[in-house]
C-alpha cells in the first residue's frame, strides 16, 4: 500500500484501527507513507501484519521515486494498492510494471471536477496524470456513486467495472454519553453553526466565515465553531478580524472525535467546492443536524440543504434551517458496516491476485529499449559526425537528433505500440517531434528544481528527471499518439 495520510503516526489513530483490520485480511500488509525526512518519522509494525515505512524525503519532489525504491526493497507483493491516482498511483503503477502485479487505484476525491482542475497548475497535472493511471490499473476502487458517474460521464477506459465502497462508519458511537457540550462550552452563543474540515482552500472555508458576516445582521447570537487546522488558519483568522466577527468565529483546532459536536450543535455547514464523499456529512445526519452544503459528495444523499457558493444564498438557508429544525429524512444513505467494508475489499484484493500483467509490462520494457536506442544511437551518431566526418559539432548535434527522432518514431509506432495504420502517419510524426520538443523544455526545468530547488546532485537529477518524462510519454505515445495500436 502506497498512501500520503500521516495520521498513521499517531497513537491510537483511526488510521491505524483502519490499518490493523485490514491487515488481516492478507498475510502481509506493507505501507509505504510519503513523509518528509523532517518529520522524523521512524518505520515500525502496526500489528504483527502490518509494517509502515516513511518515505523520509528531503523533498517532496523525490517522493515517488523513494516510494519505488522502498517498495523493490520490501519484495514483490501480490498486490499494489494506492490511495490516490496521482503520485502514490505513479509510484505504484512503476512498481506494479517492475514486479508484473496487479494495481489498485483509490479515488477519495472528485478530481475530475472543474474546481478541482481550477485549484492549481498543480492540480491541473494531476487531473491528467489520474486519467492516464487508470486505464493502467487492473480495478478501481471509489467512495461515492457521484465520482463512479463522473468517471463515466468522462468516459475513462477502465480495466473492470468501478467498485463503489463508501468509508465505514460506526453508528453505534453517536448513543453514547456526551462529554463534550458545545452549548455548555461556548455559552455566549444561543445557536452554534459546526465546520469540521481541514484549512485548506477547496474546503472554501472564507464562505463559512463570510456567510456568518451576513446571517449576524439578523441573527446576533450566531456563533460558528471551526474544528480542524490547515495552512489557511492564519489566513481565515485575518478574515474573521476583517469582517468585524473574530468573536463570533471559534477556531477549536484538531479533534479526533467530532461526535459530540455534531450531537451538541446547532447546524452543519459544509463549504467545499469538491467532494469525492465527505463523510462529516454522513456522521452529521448521523446526529440528527440539519446540514447546508454546497452540491458536492454526499450531500444531496443525506438529505442536506443544497446552496450555491455564495455568502448570501448560504446565509438564508442556514437561517432557515435553524428556524425551522426540520430534518429532512435520509433515503438510501451511502454507508456500509465495517465488516461490510472489509468484505468488499478482501473480495477485490483477492479477485485481483489472478490479473494479468504480461502484456502491458512487454510493452513498457519494449518502449524504454526503443527509447534507449534512439539516445545511444543519437550519441554515436554525433560522435561519428564530428570525429569522423569532420562536421562542425552543433550542426552534427542536430543531424545526429534528427536522424534519432526518426528512428525513435519508426521504432515505437510499429514495434512497440504497433500501429501499422499510414492514414494519419503525418500527424503522428509532428506530435512525436513536437514532443520531443516539449520534453527538452520540461527537461530544462525538471533539472532547475531539482539541483537549485532540492539541492540534489545534477547526475542524480538527470536520471530522476529522464525517468519522470520517460513515464510521461508513454502514456502520451499509448494514450494519444498512437492510440489506435493493438
Amino acid at each position: 500500500m502506497i498512501s500520503t495520510d500521516r495520521e498513521v503516526f499517531k497513537e491510537g489513530s483511526a488510521v491505524r484501527e483502519r490499518l490493523v483490520a485490514l491487515g488481516d485480511l492478507v498475510d502481509q500488509l506493507d505501507v509505504i507513507v510519503f513523509s518528509l525526512k523532517k518529520n522524523n518519522f521512524k518505520q515500525f509494525k502496526v500489528s504483527a501484519k502490518v509494517t509502515v515505512y516513511p518515505t523520509n524525503n528531503l523533498s517532496r519532489l523525490t517522493y515517488i521515486s523513494s516510494a519505488f525504491w522502498l517498495g523493490k526493497k520490501i519484495g514483490r507483493p501480490t498486490l499494489i494498492t494506492c490511495q490516490d491516482p496521482f503520485e502514490t498511483g505513479l509510484a505504484g503503477w512503476l512498481l506494479a510494471q517492475w514486479f508484473r502485479t496487479g494495481l489498485e487505484l483509490q479515488i477519495h476525491t472528485d478530481f475530475l471536477a472543474p474546481a478541482f482542475r481550477r485549484e492549481s497548475g498543480l492540480n491541473r497535472l494531476r487531473h491528467n496524470l489520474g486519467r492516464l493511471l487508470l486505464s493502467e490499473a487492473s480495478h478501481t476502487r471509489v467512495v461515492s456513486e457521484r465520482i463512479k458517474n463522473s468517471l463515466i460521464n468522462n468516459k475513462i477506459v477502465l480495466a473492470k467495472p468501478v467498485l463503489v465502497l463508501p468509508i465505514f462508519t460506526e453508528a453505534t458511537k453517536f448513543s453514547q454519553p456526551i462529554k463534550i457540550d458545545l452549548h455548555q462550552q461556548y455559552s455566549q452563543f444561543k445557536q452554534i453553526i459546526l465546520v469540521a474540515s481541514r484549512l485548506t482552500r477547496e474546503k472554501q472555508i472564507d464562505l463559512a466565515i463570510k456567510a456568518l458576516a451576513v446571517a449576524l445582521k439578523t441573527n446576533p447570537d450566531l456563533g460558528l465553531v471551526i474544528a480542524g487546522t490547515g495552512p489557511l488558519e492564519g489566513e481565515l483568522k485575518a478574515l474573521a478580524r476583517q469582517l468585524g466577527v473574530e468573536s463570533k468565529v471559534i477556531f477549536a483546532g484538531w479533534i479526533a472525535d467530532l461526535t459530540d459536536l455534531y450531537r451538541t450543535a446547532d447546524l452543519f455547514l459544509l463549504t467545499s467546492a469538491y467532494e469525492g464523499y465527505g463523510l462529516t456529512l454522513l456522521e452529521a445526519s448521523f446526529a440528527g443536524l440539519p446540514i447546508v452544503a454546497t452540491d458536492v459528495g454526499v450531500a444531496s444523499e443525506v438529505g442536506a440543504a443544497i446552496v450555491k457558493p455564495e455568502p448570501a444564498a448560504l446565509a438564508a438557508a442556514m437561517i432557515k434551517e435553524l428556524n425551522s429544525r426540520e430534518i429532512k429524512a435520509p433515503t438510501n444513505l451511502p454507508m456500509v458496516s465495517k465488516s461490510e467494508y472489509l468484505a468488499a475489499i478482501s473480495h477485490a484484493w483477492h479477485d485481483d491476485v489472478s490479473f494479468n500483467r504480461g502484456g502491458k509490462v512487454k510493452r513498457f520494457f519494449k518502449y524504454l529499449i526503443a527509447g534507449g536506442s534512439a539516445a545511444v544511437l543519437d550519441l554515436f551518431l554525433l560522435h561519428v559526425f564530428t570525429d569522423w566526418v569532420g562536421i562542425w559539432y552543433l550542426y552534427s548535434a542536430i543531424w545526429a537528433f534528427l536522424v534519432a527522432l526518426v528512428v525513435s518514431f519508426i521504432l515505437q509506432k510499429f514495434w512497440v505500440f504497433r500501429d501499422h495504420s499510414l492514414k494519419t502517419v503525418h500527424i503522428q510524426a509532428v506530435m512525436h517531434s513536437g514532443l520531443g520538443i516539449f520534453n527538452t523544455l520540461a527537461n530544462t526545468v525538471l533539472m532547475y528544481l531539482l539541483v537549485d530547488g532540492a539541492g540534489i546532485h545534477y547526475l542524480i537529477a538527470q536520471v530522476i528527471g529522464g525517468a519522470i518524462i520517460a513515464v510521461f510519454n508513454f502514456f502520451i505515445y499509448r494514450g494519444v499518439i498512437f492510440k489506435n495500436g493493438r
